[in-house]
């Protein structure tokens, strides 16, 4: 199943706005640069971690030696 062109185009658009609005915003926030770091590791974790779920589901028995 192929995704269709304005689902594309918004997300491509969400993402370019994700991008262009990022540096402004941590130039205006008063928290240091490792909390920063943190919170955007975290909430990218958050946003990527069910299509990776998604991809690759887990096994029910773990690798044998």
């Amino acid at each position: 199943m192929t995704p269709s062109r304005p689902l594309l185009a918004g997300a491509i658009a969400a993402s370019i706005f994700g991008v262009s609005t990022a540096a402004i915003l941590i130039r205006w926030s008063t928290a240091p640069p490792v909390a920063i770091a943190f919170w955007r590791l975290f909430d990218a974790t958050l946003l990527l971690l069910p299509f990776a779920v998604w991809k690759a589901p887990l096994k029910s028995q773990p690798p044998t030696l």
